[in-house]
């Protein structure tokens, strides 16, 4: 658990300039992140997580306005790895950003 907080809080203070200042225009892009992402019942880590993904989720918000197009999903009972938990969700956005750039491609 110590390793874990002292991980998540370095998300925190870290900078990443690349990333800090990346614009990825109006090419679609869409955010999945998991519900519960640790998957933990009752106890002190599951507590924290409860406090700490607002902030988790509005980096990843962040990271969806990197583009004009960006959206961001939490996706409900998923996990760490929402391919195996709820691989619909992942299909639905591969689909979602092909059928747009095959859009753009048209026009």
């Amino acid at each position: 658990m110590i390793a874990r907080v002292s991980e998540f809080s370095s998300l925190w203070t870290h900078r990443c300039d690349s990333a800090d200042h990346l614009q990825l225009g109006d090419k679609p892009l869409v955010v999945l992140s998991a519900d519960d992402s640790w998957g933990l019942s009752e106890g002190p880590a599951k507590t924290f997580w409860r406090r700490y993904k607002k902030r988790w989720f509005a980096q990843h918000e962040a990271l969806a306005h990197l583009s004009s197009r960006g959206v961001h999903r939490v996706i409900e009972a998923s996990g760490h790895e929402i391919q195996l938990d709820k691989p619909q969700a992942v299909i639905d956005a591969v689909d979602e950003v092909l059928h747009q750039l095959h859009a753009g491609a048209k026009s």
